[in-house]
């Protein structure tokens, strides 16, 4: 679960640190990597409120300071918004002439909007059941049970369950992760580990529909 951070300094203080780690482990260009803590760093007159601009631009404030921040509104870090806006490069226009005409570029991709209940739907037996197991195979947007198989019902905004983030690690590491706290999806019957360890997190089971003795499980801290 992520926690609600208090506004002003101590936002500063973990944007700041967000900003440090994407200076350290950015590419040639700068750009933040694509799960820097400082993408979750957010403006608004309050918590709430910052949750609200998820979509603005704006209101993205990387470096954790207030002073990122339109008047009025400080910065608050943590928050389950998430800037991808530079995730998606647009085609720059040639300086060469051209004799012939050429075709025109294929659009832009839109940004992708992170912070929405269709993102944050998966099935369940309940919500605790949703939350540990929410995976690409899981995932019901449409927010309708019938997505769902046998007794499991779709609930939604469920903190740390977000298809955007499950298919980008799919597509980046080639394999999926499952639950809110992203344990790897086991290729065949083994160990499930953490892609993301965090102190002291507890084995996760996989899905249901992956068998996996409990005994097989250890903590990636093991």
């Amino acid at each position: 679960m992520i926690g609600r951070p208090s506004a002003g300094s101590s936002s500063s203080s973990s944007g700041g640190s967000g900003s440090d780690s994407g200076g350290a482990g950015g590419d040639d260009s700068g750009k933040v990597p694509s799960n820097d803590p400082s993408r979750n760093n957010y403006c608004g007159s309050d918590w709430n409120n910052a949750l609200l601009n998820c979509n603005e631009d704006d209101h993205w404030c990387p470096n954790g300071a207030d002073e990122d921040c339109p008047p009025g509104k400080v910065c608050f870090a943590g928050t389950e918004c998430k800037y991808v806006s530079d995730l998606f490069p647009t085609e720059s226009p040639t300086d060469e002439p051209t004799f012939q005409p050429t075709p025109s570029p294929p659009p832009t991709p839109s940004p992708v909007v992170y912070n929405t209940v269709e993102n944050t739907r998966f099935c369940g037996e309940g919500w605790e059941d949703a939350r540990t197991t929410c995976r690409i195979g899981s995932h019901c947007p449409s927010g309708s049970n019938g997505d769902c198989g046998g007794s499991r019902v779709c609930f939604g905004w469920i903190t740390g369950c977000n298809i955007v983030d499950f298919e980008e690690y799919l597509k980046e590491e080639g394999q999926e992760i499952f639950g809110a706290d992203h344990w790897l999806l086991p290729r065949e019957e083994g160990i499930a580990t953490n892609a993301n360890p965090a102190p002291n997190s507890e084995p996760q089971l996989p899905p249901a529909e992956i068998q996996i003795p409990p005994s097989a499980l250890v903590s990636p801290n093991n």
